[in-house]
């Protein structure tokens, strides 16, 4: 079982792999805590503990698109 921050109140949840490991990570939004989280995965059925980025006051983030905008599929500097 994973956890995300407590009475973050996660609205929107996404999968994909952020950072070119060819592991599926999982993206947040903790809508309570104007926060978007992350939890990268390792590759083998677990994932690392949530990093936490903060959206701004009041900003209550409530959807998460991944897209590759430069079109470099995750390869050069990160």
């Amino acid at each position: 079982m994973y956890s995300t921050e407590d009475y973050s109140h996660p609205q929107y949840v996404i999968t994909g792999n952020i950072n070119n490991d060819n592991h599926l990570d999982i993206i947040i939004t903790n809508s309570k805590h104007d926060s978007i989280g992350m939890i990268m995965g390792y590759g083998n059925g677990t994932f690392a503990p949530e990093t936490v980025y903060p959206t701004g006051d009041d900003s209550y983030p409530s959807a998460v698109v991944l897209d590759d905008f430069n079109n470099d599929k995750g390869e050069g500097e990160g």
